[in-house]
C-alpha cells in the first residue's frame, strides 16, 4: 500500500470501531528508547521516523507531531502525504493532547495500549473524562500491516559471573528485601535492561542495545520471564530454573496478572509499563507506583562490574586514541567524509577484546553540523572534514565488561579566537564538575550548576543534558541519576557510573562537547559528613589546541596536567610507536 492506501485504509478500520480519532506514539511495549523494526508502526502509516513523535489520524485529517531536531528531515518524509506537520514547542501549535480536546464531546479516541506508557494516559484522562472521551484499546495499525518485519530471532545468551559478579538468585533475593521495603510483594518489570540485568541475560533484540524482548513477574517465592522460548537454548533454561527463574510464553504475561493472589500489592514504574499492563494491575489490586526496584540495584556497580568497566574503558579510550592520531596524519592528505570517521571509529574498537557493537549510532560531525545536538549523518547530508575548524566525534561500545560514551572535539586545523574561547569553557566546566567534591546526597540538580558556571559568567549555556547514569553491557543511557537543570532527584551514590558532557552549540557555526565516564567514590568523613568525588575512567586527552590558559584558573591547569599525565601512562602500553609520540604531544603539560 502506499501512503494514501495505508490512510484510506486506517479510516475505514476507525468507521469499523466508531471511533472519531485515532493516535499513534513512536516507540515500542516496553517504552525502550530504541526498538526494533516491528515496532515501527508510526513509520509504516506516517513516513516520518524521528523518535519522540505522535501521529493523529481524524475522518479529516492527518497530523504528525515532531520535535525540533527533526522539522528538516519530517517535512522531506511526508512530502507529498496527507499528513501535515505539527512542531512541537512552536508558538501558537497545539499539542496532540490540546487537539485532541478541540473534538466533539463525547469522541471515541483509539489507541494501541500496548505501546502507550500509563503515565502517558494517565496524564491525558482527567481533560478526557471532562469531555466525556471513550478510550479505545484497540491496534488497528497491526491489523493492516501485512509485510511487517519479523521479531528479531537471535538467540539470548548467559552473562557470566565474572562478568556480572552476583548471581540472579543474589540479585532476586535483594529485590525482594527492597520490594518488602515498599510495602509490596509482586511486582511487574516491562524495561529491558532492568529485566537483563536482573536474570543475568543478554540478547540480541535491539541494535546497540544487547537486550531480550520480555517482561517479567517477580513474587515472593518465584520469579518469571516472558518472552519467545525460542530464544532460550535448553543450556540457559536450565541455568535460569537453578536461579528460580521460570520461563513462559511472552504473551502470557497479560494472562498472569489477572491471577494474582486477590491481596496483592504490586509495584511497578508507570513510566516503563504499557496502558494495558497498568489497566489489568490498576483495577484488580493495590497497585505502588514508583521506579523499577532494579534501576536502582544495576546503577550501582559492584566490584566485580567495576573491575571490568575499568579495564573496558582504558581498552576503548585506547581505540578512540587511535582514532585520533589517524586524523591527525591523513587531514589535508586524502579527502575524508564524516562517515569514513564513523567506520574508522569502529574499526579502532573491533580491535579490542570483547567488544560486541557500538552501543549507539556513532555521531560523526564537523563544524556546524556538529550543533545539531542530534545530527545523523547519511550519505546524502554527510560533509567533508576541511583544514579547519573542529570535528565532534560522539560513540560508545558494548562489551561483555561494560557500555562506553565518549565524546572529543578534535581540531583538525586552524581555529578562530571564537572557537578557542568556547572550547575552554566547556573544559572547564568539565574540569570543575569531575574534580568537585560533594556531600552525600547531593542530586544532580547541584553538580548541573557547578558545569555551568563558567559559561554562564560569559552568556552561554546548552539545551541539553549535562550527564546521565551508563549501563553495564546495557543501555547506554539509563538512570535513575542525571544531571540536568531539571534532574531526578536521585542522590548520587556510591558506585554510579555517571556522563560528564558539557557543550556550547552555536547554529551555522560549531558544536563543542567534552564527555567523559565517571564513578562515585568516597573522599572523605569529618563533622560536617560524608563527602563523594568522581573517579574518572575515561583517559583521553582533550584539545590541547583549542584552550587558551589564560582563562583557567591554576588548579584547573594542575588538574588538566595531572589528567594528561594518566592519559599517558595508562593508555600508551595499548599503542604502538608512532601513536605513542602523537600522544605524547596531545599530553604534554601546559
Amino acid at each position: 500500500m502506499n501512503k494514501a492506501e495505508k490512510l484510506l485504509a486506517l479510516r475505514k478500520l476507525m468507521q469499523e470501531h466508531n471511533l472519531t480519532a485515532f493516535i499513534e506514539f513512536a516507540g515500542d511495549d516496553h517504552q525502550s528508547e530504541y526498538f526494533a523494526d516491528y515496532y515501527h508502526s508510526l513509520e509504516w502509516i506516517s513516513g516520518f521516523s524521528g523518535e519522540n513523535s505522535i501521529v493523529v489520524v481524524t475522518a479529516n485529517e492527518a497530523l504528525v507531531w515532531a520535535d525540533g531536531r527533526y522539522w528538516i528531515s519530517c517535512a522531506k518524509e511526508i512530502s507529498g502525504s496527507e499528513f501535515k506537520m505539527m512542531k512541537m514547542g512552536w508558538p501558537n501549535v497545539p499539542t496532540a493532547k490540546e487537539y485532541l480536546l478541540s473534538l466533539p464531546v463525547g469522541s471515541r479516541i483509539g489507541f494501541n495500549g500496548a505501546i502507550l506508557p500509563a503515565q502517558t494516559i494517565l496524564a491525558y484522562q482527567p481533560d478526557f473524562a471532562e469531555h466525556k472521551f471513550e478510550l479505545v484499546d484497540v491496534d488497528l495499525i497491526g491489523q493492516l500491516w501485512q509485510d511487517r518485519p519479523a521479531l528479531p530471532s537471535d538467540q539470548a545468551w548467559f552473562h557470566e559471573l565474572k562478568y556480572t559478579g552476583l548471581s540472579a538468585s543474589e540479585k532476586l533475593a535483594d529485590f525482594r528485601k527492597r520490594l518488602s521495603a515498599k510495602y509490596a510483594d509482586h511486582s511487574v518489570i516491562s524495561s529491558l535492561d532492568d529485566i537483563c540485568w536482573l536474570f543475568n541475560i543478554r540478547a540480541n533484540d535491539i541494535p546497540s542495545c544487547p537486550v531480550l524482548i520480555s517482561f517479567a513477574l517477580i513474587t515472593p517465592d518465584a520469579a518469571y520471564l516472558y518472552c519467545d522460548s525460542k530464544k532460550i537454548s535448553a543450556e540457559l533454561e536450565k541455568i535460569l530454573n537453578e536461579q528460580g527463574i521460570t520461563l513462559k510464553p511472552y504473551e502470557q504475561i497479560y494472562t498472569d496478572i489477572k491471577h494474582l493472589p486477590k491481596t496483592a500489592r504490586v509495584y511497578f514504574e508507570s513510566k516503563m509499563v504499557n496502558y494495558r499492563i497498568y489497566q489489568i494491575l490498576s483495577k484488580n489490586y493495590k497497585i505502588i507506583d514508583g521506579i523499577n526496584i532494579s534501576t536502582y540495584q544495576k546503577a550501582v556497580k559492584n566490584e566485580t562490574e567495576i573491575a571490568n568497566l575499568k579495564g573496558i574503558f582504558l581498552q576503548d579510550s585506547a581505540a578512540i586514541c587511535k582514532f585520533m592520531h589517524w586524523l591527525d596524519t591523513h587531514i589535508g592528505k586524502e579527502e575524508i567524509k564524516e562517515l569514513d570517521c564513523a567506520d574508522k571509529l569502529l574499526e579502532f574498537r573491533q580491535e579490542q577484546p570483547g567488544f560486541i557493537e557500538p552501543s549507539f549510532d556513532t555521531i560523526p560531525a564537523y563544524q556546524s553540523n556538529a550543533a545539531m545536538l542530534h545530527y545523523h549523518a547519511t550519505p546524502e547530508n554527510q560533509a567533508t572534514l576541511e583544514n579547519h575548524g573542529f570535528f565532534l566525534h560522539d560513540s560508545g561500545g558494548q562489551y561483555y565488561g561494560g557500555t562506553t560514551d565518549i565524546t572529543r572535539t578534535q581540531a583538525v586545523g586552524p581555529l578562530t579566537e571564537e572557537e578557542i574561547f568556547d572550547y575552554t569553557q566547556v573544559v572547564k566546566g568539565c574540569v570543575d564538575t569531575m574534580s568537585a567534591h560533594f556531600l552525600r546526597g547531593t542530586t544532580g540538580i547541584s553538580l548541573d550548576g557547578i558545569t555551568r558556571y563558567p559559561m554562564w559568567q560569559t552568556g552561554t549555556d546548552y539545551k541539553s543534558g549535562t550527564g546521565h547514569g551508563v549501563g553495564y553491557c546495557l543501555n547506554v543511557h539509563e538512570g535513575p541519576q542525571s544531571i540536568s537543570t531539571r534532574g531526578s532527584g536521585v542522590a548520587m551514590q556510591l558506585g554510579m557510573l555517571t556522563i560528564v558532557e558539557p557543550g556550547v552549540y552555536k547554529a551555522d557555526k560549531h558544536g563543542i562537547r567534552i564527555e567523559n565516564d565517571v564513578l562515585t567514590v568516597k573522599d572523605k568523613q569529618n563533622e560536617h559528613g560524608e563527602f563523594y568525588k568522581f573517579e574518572i575512567v575515561s583517559f583521553v586527552p582533550f584539545e590541547l589546541r583549542a584552550i587558551d590558559k589564560q582563562y583557567l584558573t591554576e588548579a584547573e591547569i594542575n588538574w588538566l596536567n595531572n589528567y594528561h599525565q594518566a592519559c599517558y601512562e595508562k593508555i600508551s602500553p595499548f599503542l604502538n610507536e608512532e601513536e605513542k609520540k602523537w600522544l605524547r604531544n596531545a599530553t604534554r603539560a601546559i
